[in-house]
């Protein structure tokens, strides 16, 4: 029904922007897309508790199995409903071609609310398993259904139990996507990351593919109830060796980064995107101390920066 994955061509639904101007966002998309959302939510819900019912008895002879199976169901679903039918996102896929290996930790750089969903139409058909906020979790039943990986920011025992969590699933041959900037960034820069997930990898070897991500700020940024339209474009990178320690382990994924975002073609990544000028997005705003710090001292402490309402996106209606 659509041309490409996710979405209309740009000219019909991918608002143009003055360089110094931040996407737009409106009351349509809004609309649409938090139908779309709602509907994967709940038709996801009903046919995960259905066939987990049916299947339940597999809890005691294949348990793996029958979260896969339920996995799978939630996935497809959203790819279908958040994406493929949704015609104010799109994904497009760059680098790295074929089912990624099991046992691997993907990190990808966090500019959107919208990120899980959009990697996940980006990484299918592979299923890899997500990290997200433990305060969620009952808010989304569905995640009774799977083994998504919770986390809280600042409880060392839920974190521990956490990477526990994790070893388990690298050892059985599951894939897991981290945030390793551990938030979501308003300014587009790569954040500091967080040793947890780098110290993990090494521990039980397990190989890194680093990836990026551009665009999808436009679709559901930080601090903002409306969403807009956007052309996300993920670049996925060869594996990494998790070996020589955790500050050279990010170091190299750091670099993967932005090599990755370098790489993608000028029409997939504008031409003042944080990742190619090292400086925020044109639109952001910053604080007048910092703005005046030298460029070196200033990324430094945005980087530190949390989430935060800047009032820097345009709204339509």
């Amino acid at each position: 029904f659509f041309p490409r994955l996710g979405g209309m061509s740009d000219t019909q639904f991918h608002p143009l922007r003055p360089d110094d101007q931040a996407p737009l966002r409106s009351l349509p998309a809004t609309i649409v897309v938090a139908f779309l959302l709602l509907a994967q939510y709940l038709v996801s819900l009903v046919v995960m508790v259905v066939v987990g019912l049916l299947t339940c008895c597999q809890l005691f002879s294949n348990r793996r199995a029958w979260y896969r199976r339920l996995e799978y169901i939630f996935r497809v679903l959203v790819v279908i409903f958040c994406v493929k039918c949704n015609p104010f996102w799109a994904v497009t896929r760059y680098g790295r071609e074929g089912s990624l290996p099991r046992g691997c930790v993907v990190m990808v750089n966090h500019r959107s609310n919208a990120d899980p969903w959009l990697l996940t139409a980006a990484l299918w058909p592979d299923i890899v398993l997500t990290t997200f906020k433990s305060q969620l979790k009952p808010f989304i039943p569905h995640l009774w259904f799977m083994e998504e990986v919770p986390l809280a920011a600042g409880d060392k025992e839920q974190v521990a139990k956490a990477m526990d969590h994790c070893k388990r699933l690298l050892a059985a041959g599951d894939r897991v996507l981290v945030f390793p900037e551990g938030t979501r960034t308003t300014t587009g820069l790569l954040g500091d990351f967080r040793d947890g997930f780098f110290r993990l990898a090494e521990e039980v070897g397990a190989p890194i593919f680093p990836c990026v991500m551009v665009g999808s700020e436009a679709a559901w940024g930080p601090g903002s109830v409306l969403l807009g339209s956007a052309d996300c474009h993920v670049c996925v990178g060869e594996a990494l060796p998790a070996v020589g320690g955790v500050k050279a382990i990010k170091r190299q994924v750091r670099d993967a980064m932005v090599s990755l975002a370098q790489s993608l073609p000028e029409a997939a990544i504008a031409s003042d995107d944080p990742l190619l000028t090292d400086d925020p997005y044109p639109w952001h705003a910053m604080a007048p101390e910092v703005a005046a710090l030298p460029k070196a001292e200033r990324n430094a402490e945005l980087r530190k920066a949390k989430p935060r309402r800047t009032g820097g996106f345009q709204v339509c209606c």
